[in-house]
């Protein structure tokens, strides 16, 4: 036992959770187009966060380095590659991927393809070549989406000291 009498197997798996839930607000930033949210939440030492400040060595560093098992690499790869076909193929690979799950009616929008696209597109790939019609990725989550934070804003927001 250690940290605080936690068993090192729960502290690695609420290590792994904490770091998941943190790169999952990075990409729910990306969709929503806040990407100075999007880079301070992320960390240099992921994909994402490199792609994000334009790291694509270090970025091709970090794929180079991952297993498949998400279903992304190739996503990601296709990205620093600039290549839009193998992009639509990665994408496609992954949400049938998700089909496969096994969660009884249920619908998931894949927020991590639809940010990745959005990612592809900021750093120049032509992504008007993807064409995916699917209920996992809405085509209005491609959309720029601008947000008037004025307008939103909580009464007494600055008393709240945030």
């Amino acid at each position: 036992m250690f940290n605080n009498g936690m068993e090192p197997v729960a502290w690695l798996r609420k290590e792994i959770s904490a770091r998941k839930s943190e790169e999952f607000a990075t990409y729910c930033a990306i969709v929503v187009d806040n990407y100075d949210l999007a880079k301070s939440i992320s960390s240099e030492n992921t994909i994402i966060g490199n792609l994000l400040l334009g790291n694509i060595e270090k970025a091709k560093q970090c794929i180079d380095n991952m297993s498949e098992k998400e279903g992304v690499k190739d996503i990601f790869l296709s990205i620093v590659n600039n290549d839009p076909k193998n992009l639509e193929q990665g994408i496609i690979k992954r949400l049938k991927m998700l089909r496969k799950q096994p969660i009884d009616y249920l619908t998931i929008v894949d927020i991590w393809a639809s940010a990745l696209i959005k990612i592809a597109k900021k750093l120049g790939v032509n992504v008007e070549e993807i064409d995916i019609e699917v209920i996992e990725m809405p085509k209005q989550l491609l959309d720029e989406i601008k947000i008037d934070y004025e307008k939103w804003k909580l009464p007494y927001y600055e008393q709240l000291n945030l």
